[in-house]
């Protein structure tokens, strides 16, 4: 699965933003924002839970398995309906 078509499967289906800014303003949101970290070569990824904190923290080898967990999160996070995702994963 490319980039283009994970990002098309969150718009069409409507699940959690992976932009950082909208998440510390509104309570009960949650969002995984990746970025590739070039000084250790890896995907690295934060979730940020429903009070703007960092809840979770991952690293990837490859950009594909970065965009599998975000695509895990965002569908944990839409079939729990925003209960303590951390549960289910």
């Amino acid at each position: 699965m490319t980039r283009e078509q994970a990002e098309l499967i969150i718009k069409e289906e409507k699940l959690i933003d992976t932009d950082w800014y909208p998440s510390y303003k509104h309570s009960g949101e949650y969002h995984l924002t990746m970025w590739f970290d070039s000084d250790n070569n890896k995907y690295e990824a934060v979730y940020i839970g429903e009070r703007g904190s960092v809840e979770l923290e991952y690293s990837f080898d490859s950009e594909k398995e970065a965009i599998d967990k975000m695509l895990q999160m965002n569908y944990e996070q839409k079939k729990y309906n925003g209960k303590d995702i951390k549960e289910y994963l």
